[in-house]
């Protein structure tokens, strides 16, 4: 059945929209929209979303043994068309990785419809070549489908836009008046993400430590902390929230009416750290975060390395600021 509904109802869209994201790297506008597959940005992103559900089912089911059951009629459908469970049960079994070849597609032209990100053709960027010339063909071919052995270029390709959905998915983070904070919505992308990211055999670590650095970026500091325990690679996430910390100190003193007495408490070398650092926005915060996190940096990085000092010098001067101001 599940087939059956792919072939009549929802190949020919997807495809069509398939092809026009690829050509343009992100969803167009209405009008060329509609024009190439007949539904609006807006239905388009509802679409590929119940096609991702539709697939996920479709592949469940490919997974489930079931014998065949013998059919059964009523005498007024004898002279009538083939009925539809017949029809269902003529079908050939799905090859389960060409399905799942077009889950993981479906999953990224959502994650590009939902929060608008460009990635230039996506499809040929993410998926090899030999992959690609098999999208949209019958389920029930026999082909075999490799998505895991990619070259530098295709896993390069395939972790920027990663990192894209996960940086553009903590945009949908709020908080109330009362300081209670929504994630919902990220969690979910972010566990999609994660999926892909094992199904491109990519280093999950990685992107789990790039959400961490992230949320920190953008003042989410209790998602963080919640989220350290599970990073195998603490070293380097250190090395990733030590830039953080040191861009909030840098926010803090531009914005410190007292700046001359609060420069004093920054030693030289973190000082010239922080002037190698680029001036990419964080979300200001008190320097009493700024001391938390460079303890929980302290507790993440080797001792024997210079960052490891880095961030002592780091919570050094934010109790020295914290005092000065009290």
């Amino acid at each position: 059945m599940y087939q059956l509904l792919w072939n009549t109802h929802l190949k020919i869209v997807n495809e069509s929209t398939c092809k026009l994201i690829n050509k343009v790297g992100k969803l167009p506008k209405e009008r060329l929209c509609r024009q190439d597959t007949g539904l609006s940005d807006a239905q388009i992103t509802i679409f590929l979303g119940i096609t991702s559900d539709f697939l996920d089912a479709f592949m469940d089911v490919t997974q489930t043994a079931c014998s065949p059951h013998p059919l059964q009629f009523e005498n007024i459908w004898e002279n009538g068309g083939q009925p539809l469970v017949e029809l269902a049960a003529q079908q050939k079994q799905a090859n389960y990785d060409l399905l799942h070849l077009h889950y993981q597609l479906s999953m990224v032209l959502q994650m590009i419809t939902t929060f608008g990100v460009k990635h230039s053709k996506p499809v040929n960027n993410l998926f090899e070549a030999s992959v690609v010339n098999v999208l949209f063909t019958d389920f029930a071919r026999n082909v075999e489908v490799s998505w895991n052995k990619s070259d530098i270029k295709i896993n390069a390709s395939r972790t920027q836009f990663l990192f894209k959905v996960i940086s553009a998915s903590i945009e949908s983070i709020t908080i109330n008046e009362s300081g209670k904070i929504y994630s919902t919505q990220h969690v979910t992308w972010m566990a999609k993400c994660l999926s892909l990211a094992r199904f491109w055999n990519l280093d999950v670590d990685l992107f789990k430590r790039y959400q961490i650095t992230k949320l920190y970026t953008n003042g989410f500091d209790s998602l963080s902390e919640e989220l350290i325990p599970s990073i195998n690679d603490r070293n380097e996430l250190g090395k990733n929230l030590l830039m953080v910390g040191a861009k909030r100190m840098s926010q803090y003193l531009t914005k410190s009416p007292d700046f001359s007495n609060n420069i004093a408490a920054l030693s030289p070398a973190l000082t010239n750290y922080m002037d190698t650092l680029d001036d990419e926005w964080c979300a200001p915060c008190p320097v009493e975060k700024i001391a938390a996190l460079a303890t929980y940096i302290i507790q993440c990085i080797n001792e024997d390395q210079i960052e490891h000092r880095l961030a002592q010098l780091l919570l050094e001067a934010s109790v020295t600021i914290g005092e000065l101001k009290s």
